[in-house]
């Protein structure tokens, strides 16, 4: 049975508080936008965000043929030491020592596949993967993976497992639920799933992309997965560094998993009110960055990522005044906009560096460049995640 898009995956309830959107467009995590609000809203029984009010992407071909996340400026560099910690994570956060095969659902170019094998150089790795392009450059490599979405597949195409792996993968479904019950199916007796996503429970940047259909805190993950015949044995807090905002839960079956008690009317507010602070920040950040470079000579975008991306959408003001992105070391499109490797520009204390990035890292940036005598523009102390 699929599930309704204005039903909650967490507590079947229809009944939504809609939250605000920061821009007549929206931005999806491969870098471009759509011509919708974000259309999310939170359950007023339970408090899980969901996107009802919108056409969701996962019920087009998107990502099959248009997700370009991974080629972001740098990526392949740049991910490396992600990809890494994320293995790390997955590694001591299950409970088998060793594993005679990993499957990894939704794996992309297949970077996590490479770095669990060295946790586990004995373990048979597979991938699978809805985007042709990350399939083809997956494949390139040696690596086993194979095209389609989860429900493409069962267990006679490609067997069971000690390990069912999926990272950031569970918030673009259309039903959260059914995805952890897919993935059961290929698990061995003794087999379990290690899921991490991004964690709801602060607002952060995963709240702004139109292709993401959940915000999931852990105790909604922990009732998806009892809803699917799941009980979460063990969780590991987010190790920080190339890591944030990010849970990271262990399923194993188990018939008798009970969902969380809903949460206190008093609590569902608190967490609502957060978010659309948090929204309405982002929506008052174009006039204030247009404020603080408005006497500039040229206006410099500093990165090429998601979070310039999220500029460009939610910005437009600003967006049409930057001349270059730059990047330490690389060159690229951000967009429609040139990157450049920072050290061959030029910029001088008339002109406005904007931080294009990550608020975590944006405090040492601003000490980075004041120090060199340049205008930085940071926006971190109000949207600090």
């Amino acid at each position: 049975m699929v599930l309704k898009q204005d039903v909650c995956a967490v507590c079947a309830s229809s009944d939504w508080a809609p939250l605000p959107t920061p821009g007549a467009a929206s931005l999806t995590t491969a870098g471009f936008s759509v011509p919708d609000k974000l259309g999310k809203g939170q359950c007023r029984r339970c408090g899980n965000v969901q996107k009802v009010f919108a056409p969701r992407l996962a019920d087009t071909d998107f990502y099959e043929e248009n997700y370009t996340y991974y080629d972001r400026v740098g990526a392949a560099t740049l991910d490396e030491k992600r990809y890494r910690a994320l293995a790390e994570w997955v590694a001591a956060a299950s409970t088998s020592r060793a594993p005679a095969r990993i499957l990894d659902v939704g794996c992309g170019q297949g970077a996590t596949l490479r770095f669990l094998k060295e946790a586990f150089p004995d373990a048979e790795m597979v991938g699978l993967e809805p985007s042709k392009d990350a399939v083809e450059k997956a494949k390139a490599q040696g690596l086993d993976v194979h095209l389609g979405r989860l429900a493409d597949f069962d267990e006679t195409k490609i067997g069971r497992f000690d390990l069912v792996f999926s990272n950031n993968v569970l918030q673009h479904t259309t039903d959260a639920v059914e995805f952890i019950a897919l993935q059961k199916r290929f698990l061995k007796d003794d087999g379990e799933i290690v899921l991490s996503c991004p964690d709801g429970s602060n607002p952060n940047i995963e709240l702004l992309m139109a292709d993401q259909n959940f915000s999931i805190r852990p105790r909604h993950l922990e009732a998806v997965a009892a809803h699917a015949g799941m009980a979460a044995v063990r969780t590991l807090p987010c190790p920080g560094g190339p890591l944030n905002n990010e849970q990271l839960v262990v399923l194993r079956p188990d018939a008798d998993a009970k969902a969380p008690a809903l949460p206190d009317r008093q609590t569902v507010t608190a967490e609502f009110d957060e978010m659309v602070s948090y929204l309405e920040q982002w929506k008052a950040l174009d006039d204030r960055i247009c404020a603080a470079v408005a006497d500039a000579r040229t206006v410099y975008n500093f990165g090429g990522g998601l979070w310039s991306y999220a500029l460009a959408v939610y910005c437009p003001a600003y967006w049409s005044k930057v001349k270059v992105c730059l990047v330490d070391r690389f060159s690229g499109k951000c967009r429609d906009k040139e990157v450049r490797p920072f050290e061959d520009v030029p910029v001088t204390g008339e002109d406005a560096l904007v931080l294009g990035t990550n608020p975590y890292v944006q405090s040492v940036l601003v000490e980075r460049f004041e120090r060199d005598g340049l205008k930085v523009v940071a926006f971190s102390d109000i949207i600090p995640h």
